[in-house]
């Protein structure tokens, strides 16, 4: 049973079902493999132990070879964290010993009470289940109290276009959107909201009904989005440069009632729209509208609790989900921004994110809430960090939102000496989409010293763009691997769970659970997803609660780190590879930049793993030195087998790198022959 113990520790610490540890007898260490899978009690893990004693041979090649760095053990062995069982004075002591330069006291005097407890909880009732015994120790419920005493105030009876109406009530002369296009005022842009908001209620839309945007990133899009929430309508974005079939989809499984687009779009919404029986017209926002009485604010009845917007994400189907998100929890956000990032009007915020994406919200309302400028980044500006630098000193801008994590490692890699002077006026960069490593931000403040601070932001579609936020103001530790997403930001909560919705403890890793006033509706017309991601809250009765599928943990200092998805570990010969850890190491190889590792079937349907990269410079990298440095920091298992490099990588449309096209390369011949390239894994 001890043993059993032992292997429910080491579950409930690291995630895993599939476990190896050394246990030391009287023969000598033996490797036992325990397939914990289709346990859940003590009874049944002691089993599976027992099964993995009497196993013939381990179930997988390789791993025999590995010095173990965990043991459990009836007498002293020396190893990176080792349990032993002693006798003493009638009875039997645990005793750990441990490698200083990994552990701190505290984190095994943490261990230990876990381990006692389980090993209570295995005492009292071996049929009781491992998974569902509270290991919180004192100290740790503290740290989640801490955490999530988020409690903020914030307008709750206004709503999106009230906030916006109020800045242009304050501020009708100044400047609320810029771009390459023109400039517009708080006047004229609500005026032309106004207009737009008229045109559909006299044209018969009802509130609530849902009205597709299709149309680049521009001031009339912005209008247009404005104009719809004053009508009472919800906004649905939808990207020209998506493909036809996704947005086509869009349009028909909200049902809209209406398209606003841009003469040159309206071949491209006819299309989406043909046979469609829930549109009843398109407008072209660029022609006019109608003639309509009076440019004030109209009243349509919006309530806070009212919809405002559906983003559709990526469904793991194929079939894209629309979250259904509300007015209040923008507001909310909006409120949380402010008073983060201190914006006020005399701030020019930069907006790279399209519209189609959440983070284009946080954007927006950083801005037109609270009297700011808001710039569109061109093209151009969005593609060339030289570009981009050039207009953040022409337009003054302060805080540069949201920037794409692989724009800014770009910025972190080629910018110029030239370029980041004229970023002199920049006090806050705000991050987001992807992990932002440790090396990227080094990269930069060596740049850039320490005098702009980098905001790392994380947060699902699914609960109001932004959950959780980290601001970097001092140089980073050259130890640290992954920058934290930090705490939640005003009126969210952040629980970490194993797979029994019970609380992990401090630097245990497990699923995100997102509560919050900003917590969306669900997905539209898909009532089964909805209900396995929006369940019941097991900490607040009574409310639901977020099942993000992210996983993370949260560090002693009270910061949560992101660990990654459950869906980007795979097994590569019988070990668990966290993709992470890899890209992680392969962002400190020198020249090495814009990293994807991503796994591949072999012609055997074994899974390999395939990195794939860009250089700094565009010199060429040697994949066997890229092999042999990896191959220095990681097993030899977690070393990807080919190593491939781009002339640049591929990206999707919100910025992010493209996986799903990198999983879909085509390899070329001499690509696929590096096993012969000289590299031999460390001994």
């Amino acid at each position: 049973m001890l043993a059993a113990v032992y292997f429910a520790w080491i579950c409930r610490l690291s995630g895993e079902r599939e476990m190896a540890a050394g246990i030391a007898a009287a023969a000598g260490d033996a490797p036992v493999f325990v397939d914990a899978s289709a346990a859940s009690t003590f009874a049944d893990l002691r089993d599976a132990v027992h099964r993995g004693l009497i196993a013939p041979e381990p179930p997988f090649e390789g791993v025999c070879e590995t010095r173990f760095s965990v043991g459990f053990s009836l007498r002293a062995e020396r190893e990176q964290l080792n349990w032993q069982l002693r006798e003493r004075d009638g009875g039997w002591a645990v005793v750990v010993e441990y490698d200083t330069s990994l552990f701190r006291e505290a984190t095994i005097g943490r261990y230990v009470r876990y381990f006692v407890a389980l090993l209570e909880a295995a005492l009292a009732d071996p049929y009781a289940s491992f998974g569902g015994v509270d290991l919180l120790t004192e100290a740790d419920a503290a740290v989640y109290a801490a955490l999530n005493a988020t409690e903020a105030s914030y307008d709750k009876n206004a709503t999106i276009h009230g906030m916006f109406e109020r800045a242009a009530a304050l501020y009708p002369d100044k400047t609320a959107v810029s771009s390459a296009e023109g400039k517009w005022t708080y006047r004229q842009l609500n005026e032309l909201a106004n207009r737009t908001a008229r045109m559909l209620m006299d044209r018969g839309l009802r509130k609530g009904e849902f009205v597709t945007i299709l149309m680049e990133r521009s001031a009339e899009l912005i209008a247009s989005l404005l104009g719809i929430l004053k009508a009472g309508g919800v906004y649905v974005p939808v990207d020209p440069e998506h493909p036809d079939e996704r947005n086509r989809y869009i349009v028909e499984d909200t049902g809209s009632a209406f398209v606003l687009t841009k003469g040159r779009y309206m071949p491209a919404a006819e299309r989406l729209c043909a046979d469609i029986g829930t549109v009843k017209a398109i407008f072209d926002v660029e022609a006019g509208f109608p003639a309509c009485e009076g440019l004030e604010n109209p009243d349509a009845g919006v309530c806070p609790d009212d919809l405002a917007y559906v983003i559709y994400t990526s469904g793991s189907t194929g079939r894209p989900k629309g979250a259904l998100i509300a007015h209040e929890g923008v507001v909310n956000l909006g409120e949380s921004v402010r008073k983060d990032c201190r914006i006020g009007p005399d701030d020019v915020l930069t907006q790279f994110a399209t519209y189609s994406f959440d983070a284009s919200v946080w954007d927006t309302i950083g801005a037109l809430f609270y009297g700011a400028e808001l710039y569109l980044l061109s093209p151009a500006e969005r593609m060339s960090v030289e570009e981009f630098a050039s207009a953040v000193e022409r337009t003054g801008t302060t805080i540069v939102a949201i920037l794409p994590t692989v724009f800014f490692n770009q910025l972190s890699a080629y910018l110029s000496d030239e370029g980041y002077r004229k970023l002199s006026r920049v006090q806050l960069i705000t991050v987001a989409g992807e992990a932002l490593y440790g090396e990227q931000v080094r990269a930069f403040q060596r740049k850039f010293k320490d005098a702009i601070a980098i905001v790392n932001v994380y947060g699902p579609t699914e609960c109001t763009v932004c959950t959780t936020t980290h601001t970097i103001k001092d140089y980073i530790p050259d130890d640290l691997a992954n920058v934290p997403i930090g705490r939640p930001i005003g009126n969210y909560k952040v629980y970490i769970v194993n797979e029994e919705n019970r609380l992990c403890p401090v630097n245990v890793h497990g699923e995100v659970l997102i509560s919050t006033v900003g917590l969306a509706k669900g997905y539209l017309n898909q009532p089964e997803k909805t209900r396995d991601a929006f369940v019941p809250n097991p900490f607040e009765p009574g409310s639901l609660i977020y099942k993000s599928g992210d996983f993370a943990k949260l560090l002693p200092d009270g910061t949560i780190e992101y660990v990654g998805r459950r869906d980007s570990q795979i097994k590569i010969r019988g070990h668990r590879i966290e993709i992470g850890e890899i890209e992680d190491a392969f962002a400190k190889i020198p020249n090495v930049q814009n990293i994807a590792v991503v796994p591949k079937k072999e012609k055997d349907g074994q899974n390999m793993l395939v990195g794939f990269f860009t250089s700094k410079d565009g010199a060429r990298v040697v994949a066997a030195d890229v092999k042999r440095l990896l191959g220095a920091k990681l097993p030899s298992y977690f070393v990807p087998k080919l190593i491939v490099q781009l002339d640049e990588m591929p990206l999707s449309p919100t910025g992010k790198i493209d996986r799903k096209k990198l999983a879909g390369y085509e390899l070329r011949q001499e690509e696929q022959e590096q096993d012969d390239d000289g590299f031999e894994p460390p001994g």
